[in-house]
């Protein structure tokens, strides 16, 4: 059946599986986060007629970290090829093949079945595994063949040498204390508590000692977010972890609290990901907008202060002043309203030497200056407006508007 019918919208539409098979691998997931960052996207993924992922998780969460949010959607009921064209590749080139390697070699790693999952889906759906090759639990995990050992993928593994923790090798010391310091103040007072962070390299969260009164802080594999929640949830483990935030609200459970912030966190293999943050410790709140811990994150992850600048003259100008001002003005300083300086009766050399304008010029220049600081807003607002009038409206039907009814009965009882 022809259906040429598509239309654009956000990441945000897209709802990630909560029962996902493949639970990926660590390096897998660090292959694809290096596959988006060179090449960009390639494969489509697949969704149901509701957008949620059948097939694409992995991709959808590395490009939302990317800043990918742009989606296309193309509705068909599997009776053709819906072929994505790179009209900036060809295929016989460098570029086109290692594009190539790079998907074979992306999909062989990140495949990671999680068994515990598919105990409990496949059975309640009378879905046999082996029909699909899948014959015992060799098949489930993660397969290192073809894997040779090269430097990178040896570098890769250094990080996870029991000497470090996940968090050591990924989370800023910086970072973890300025989420710890908020937790402190807002969440539960952690003096005398036992913090246990039990995602390491060779650790079982599952098996790890958690004695009362403690409290896990720590940043857990993302894709088996699901999988952890539910263990923390079902043994009563008082927790405070990070998430990804394009996909926080896809952990549906009560008693949870879901801290957003805003903020992307740059962890230390390099990638910044939009973090948020799960907790079961004030589940009398649903959704919790931390404007101070974002700020924390990012006074965390702040570079030292530059040296003073120097505030200059309208009058005075020098090589670096100029280039800057050249490339937003178009501007002609004539010979007969400027002077070449290089030292002030002060003594202050100008580095590189420089030029000191007539009241007329600077004026003119300082003018020029503004008029483009102004055209500059200005486009910005316009592109702001283009880019509202092209956003997805997204609307509450009847269910949405009765479930909205139902919750402000719910507030008044």
């Amino acid at each position: 059946m022809e259906n040429n019918k598509t239309e654009k919208g956000n990441i945000r539409q897209l709802i990630p599986d909560d029962k996902n098979f493949n639970k990926h691998s660590e390096y897998g997931m660090s292959l694809l986060e290096k596959s988006v960052g060179k090449f960009g996207m390639g494969r489509s993924i697949l969704v149901d007629k509701n957008n949620r992922i059948i097939a694409g998780n992995g991709i959808t969460e590395t490009a939302g970290a990317a800043g990918i949010e742009d989606v296309r959607f193309i509705d068909t009921d599997g009776t053709e090829i819906i072929a994505v064209r790179r009209n900036d590749i060809d295929l016989d080139t460098p570029e086109g093949r290692e594009m190539a390697l790079a998907d074979n070699a992306t999909n062989k790693a990140n495949l990671h079945f999680d068994t515990e999952i598919m105990d409990i889906v496949l059975p309640e759906l009378d879905i046999n595994p082996a029909d699909w090759g899948i014959k015992g639990v060799e098949d489930m995990g993660l397969s290192t063949e073809g894997i040779d050992g090269g430097e990178e993928y040896g570098e890769f593994v250094d990080k996870f040498k029991p000497k470090l923790t996940t968090d050591d090798c990924y989370t800023p010391p910086e970072v973890y204390k300025a989420v710890k310091d908020w937790v402190d103040k807002n969440i539960t007072p952690l003096a005398g508590r036992e913090i246990i962070r039990p995602f390491k390299p060779g650790g079982d969260y599952q098996a790890e000692e958690y004695p009362a009164g403690c409290i896990v802080l720590d940043n857990p594999p993302f894709s088996i977010s699901a999988q952890i929640l539910s263990f923390y949830m079902e043994h009563k483990i008082p927790f405070f972890l990070f998430g990804n935030s394009l996909t926080l609200l896809s952990a549906r459970r009560e008693g949870l609290t879901y801290i957003v912030t805003g903020q992307r966190i740059e962890y230390e293999n390099g990638a910044q990901v939009p973090t948020g943050y799960y907790t079961n410790l004030c589940p009398e709140i649903r959704v919790w907008l931390a404007a101070d811990l974002a700020a924390a994150i990012r006074e965390a992850q702040a570079t030292p202060p530059d040296l003073p600048k120097n505030k200059w003259d309208i009058h005075l100008q020098n090589a670096a002043l100029l280039s800057k001002i050249a490339s937003r003005v178009n501007a002609k300083i004539p010979a007969k309203s400027s002077a070449f300086i290089s030292t002030l009766s002060d003594g202050t050399q100008i580095f590189g030497g420089g030029i000191i304008l007539s009241d007329t010029a600077a004026r003119k220049l300082y003018a020029a200056q503004r008029q483009a600081e102004d055209e500059r807003r200005k486009a910005e607002a316009e592109r702001q407006k283009a880019e509202d009038e092209r956003a997805v409206a997204i609307n509450l039907g009847p269910k949405e508007r009765a479930l909205v009814e139902m919750l402000n009965r719910t507030e008044q009882n």
